[in-house]
């Protein structure tokens, strides 16, 4: 029979996916400075989606309503 457990086991994981430890496990300098390294990377992505959301919404808003608007770059 296949249980939660080995049915888990069997996922693949995806290239780049950091699974947690497992409860009372420890992690090392390296594997913390490495999650903190994505955790950045990944703040400047959303900062830099957020940015571009913002300008195409201005550039909606614009066509619209038929005034153009000034686009921060």
């Amino acid at each position: 029979p296949v249980t939660a457990a080995t049915a888990a086991a069997a996922r693949p994981v995806a290239q780049g996916v950091v699974t947690a430890p497992a409860a009372g496990d420890f992690v090392t300098r390296g594997e913390l400075e490495e999650l903190a390294r994505r955790v950045a990377q990944l703040s400047q992505i959303q900062l830099q989606m957020m940015s571009q959301l913002s300008q195409l919404l201005a550039l909606q808003a614009a066509a619209v309503t038929g005034r153009p608007t000034e686009v921060a770059r």
